[in-house]
């Protein structure tokens, strides 16, 4: 596996991969929401982030072993005054049999790195309650911080925000997990 920083090309795979995940991810959420967050609709949201990425910005893909881009992740300056953080982990989707290994770690890792550069800490990142990878965000360190709802397309969707409180232990916890597992 490799993380690389994403450009215009990589777009149509991103929006691929984020169209699919969250089908199987996000399953608790009405069909219309998958209708109306299509690929077409991705394809442009990740166009527009990619032309218009600031500095504060990171946008990187995850490529296999046969330089296929199976995962993507974007991190950014946090503007919700609800998180108490200067950064966002704000999108991070593999696709279903790339996960596990050290993709997760290794994506969290970039953009903790990449947050860090830029002088954006404290991080933050937002799950749904229903999102199972709460489990092992809390179990990586993150802290629940704020909980309210996210209302997309007239529905709520309870979610959590996280804080990290020690952000050197969650990178090298991260950092001994993908050297495990590349032994």
């Amino acid at each position: 596996m490799q993380i690389r920083k994403a450009t215009e090309f990589d777009i149509g795979k991103i929006a691929h991969i984020h169209v699919t995940c969250w089908r199987e991810v996000y399953s608790f959420m009405p069909e219309f929401i998958f209708r109306a967050r299509n690929y077409e609709y991705r394809e442009a949201q990740w166009l527009k982030i990619i032309r218009d990425i600031e500095l504060k910005e990171g946008l990187f893909v995850l490529n296999d072993s046969a330089s296929a881009v199976v995962g993507f992740c974007y991190c950014c300056s946090n503007e919700d005054a609800a998180l108490k953080a200067a950064g966002e982990l704000h999108a991070a989707y593999i696709l279903p049999q790339h996960r596990g290994g050290i993709a997760g770690p290794m994506m969290m890792l970039t953009m903790l790195d990449a947050l860090s550069e830029k002088g954006l800490s404290p991080t933050g990142l937002w799950a749904f309650d229903d999102n199972r990878i709460q489990k092992w965000y809390r179990l990586m360190g993150w802290r629940s911080a704020v909980k309210r709802h996210r209302f997309i397309a007239g529905f709520e969707f309870p979610e959590t925000g996280f804080l990290c409180p020690d952000e050197p232990r969650l990178r090298s916890r991260l950092k001994r997990i993908i050297s495990a597992r590349l032994s």
